[in-house]
């Protein structure tokens, strides 16, 4: 199986192309800063989702894969709320919406949502651009042809040192991958 991830060379993207390698996965991996890593069942693709026709490059590597892991997570420091809410909803939603609309073939699409949406206390801007990415999973199908099974990983909080939550996710990526599954939305806390 082919799997295109987007955010590949971040904390939780990287974990989840590694393992995924490991297990004989082809992937071809997307994120704004460049590769070190050398595997034979690897392509990384350098693209900064901002960039100009940044979602036709991406959507176009989608149609040679069959499942997209969306893993992005923006770290742009904050300029004011009007500014920050249309950034973040540019990536968590209407990025992710514009790849996947011109898709004919079956795919699967997996979003993975850091804690901030499970968090008592967050910024308002991040947390409910989140949200709308993870709801995005449960109306999939009527925003997009039935040919994409959109599932949502909700995470807990997840740093380097978490590596049990980390194993958790990939148990969770395992099981979307292998099935078809009526349930759109996992928790890994």
């Amino acid at each position: 199986m082919k799997i295109l991830i987007i955010g590949s060379s971040g904390n939780i993207g990287s974990f989840i192309r590694d393992r995924l390698l490991e297990k004989g996965y082809m992937i071809t991996g997307i994120s704004k800063s460049k590769s070190k890593l050398v595997n034979k069942n690897y392509k990384h693709h350098q693209i900064n989702i901002n960039s100009k026709n940044a979602d036709k490059k991406i959507s176009k590597l989608l149609k040679n894969n069959h499942t997209c892991i969306y893993s992005i997570n923006k770290k742009e420091k904050p300029k004011d709320f009007v500014y920050d809410i249309k950034l973040l909803i540019n990536y968590h939603v209407f990025f992710l919406y514009k790849i996947l609309k011109p898709q004919s073939k079956k795919k699967k699409v997996i979003v993975i949502n850091s804690d901030v949406v499970t968090k008592k206390v967050s910024n308002f801007h991040y947390t409910i651009t989140k949200q709308i990415k993870h709801t995005m999973a449960l109306f999939s199908s009527d925003l997009f042809s039935k040919n994409i099974d959109m599932y949502s990983i909700l995470l807990g909080k997840v740093s380097a040192d978490k590596h049990e939550l980390k194993i958790k996710l990939i148990n969770n990526i395992m099981k979307i991958l292998k099935k078809n599954f009526n349930k759109k939305v996992f928790k890994n806390y």
